[in-house]
C-alpha cells in the first residue's frame, strides 16, 4: 500500500456507504481545487488543473507562428467563400456561444462533451475488482461520473487523478497487450461475455496501479 492510500485509509476515505464516500470525495475535491494557485498572467483567476499555470487558453501568451497560421487560414477561407467571411463567421460564433442554438449545433455534429455517441466515443466493457462488469460508450464521461470508485494511490502526482484513471483503462485495451490490470480493473473479452463476464484467468483483486 502506498503512502497516499495509507493516509486515505487513516482519514476514513474508504469507509461508510457509497453515498458517504461520494460526499467525502466531493468535499476533498473542493478543498484541493481551492488550494490551486492563481493564473500566471495576473488576471486573478484560479487554475483548475494541477498541471496548468494559466487559468484559460486566452491567458496563455500567443505564439507568433500561431497568429500567422490563423491569418493564413482566414485568407484561404475568404478566397474560397468571399471577402470578409472569416470576420463574419467569428462574430457569429461569438454571439452563438452559450446559447441553445450553439448546444444544438454541437449535438448535431456529435462533438458535445458527455454525449454517449460522442464523435470519439467507443464501446467499452470492463470489470471492477469485485467482478462487476460495466458497459459504456464514452470513456471520458464515464470516468468523470465514476471517479469516486477508484483509490488515488498517488495524490502527490501533478497529473490529475481523472487523467490517470482514464489512461489506466485505455491501457487495458491496447493492441500490444502490455497491460492486463489497472487498479484491479480488467478488460472483458468476447469469450468472457459468453460466460456472464466471468474472469477466465481468475485474477484476484489488486490495490494500487499496475
Amino acid at each position: 500500500m502506498s503512502a497516499g492510500v495509507a493516509e486515505a485509509w487513516k482519514r476514513g476515505a474508504f469507509l461508510g456507504s457509497i453515498e458517504k464516500r461520494k460526499k467525502t470525495y466531493a468535499k476533498r475535491r473542493k478543498e484541493i481545487l481551492a488550494s490551486r494557485p492563481l493564473c500566471k498572467c495576473g488576471c486573478g483567476k484560479q487554475v483548475k488543473r494541477a498541471a496548468s499555470i494559466y487559468a484559460t487558453v486566452k491567458c496563455a501568451p500567443r505564439k507568433k507562428h500561431g497568429a500567422e497560421h490563423m491569418k493564413r487560414m482566414s485568407e484561404a477561407r475568404d478566397a474560397q467563400w468571399g471577402a470578409g467571411q472569416s470576420k463574419r463567421m467569428i462574430e457569429r460564433m461569438g454571439r452563438l456561444v452559450g446559447t441553445e442554438e450553439y448546444a444544438a449545433m454541437r449535438r448535431e455534429n456529435r462533438i458535445a462533451r458527455g454525449m454517449p455517441d460522442h464523435l470519439c466515443a467507443k464501446s467499452w466493457i470492463i470489470r471492477d475488482p469485485s467482478g462487476k462488469v460495466y458497459r459504456f460508450s464514452n470513456l471520458s464521461e464515464w470516468v468523470r461520473q465514476n471517479l469516486w470508485r477508484f483509490e488515488d494511490d498517488r495524490p502527490e502526482s501533478k497529473t490529475p487523478f481523472e487523467r490517470r484513471v482514464y489512461d489506466g483503462i485505455i491501457g487495458l485495451l491496447l493492441a500490444n497487450g502490455r497491460k492486463c490490470s489497472s487498479r484491479g480493473w480488467t478488460a472483458v473479452s468476447k469469450l468472457e461475455l459468453e460466460d456472464a463476464g466471468r474472469d477466465l484467468l481468475e485474477r484476484k483483486p489488486h490495490t494500487g496501479s499496475e
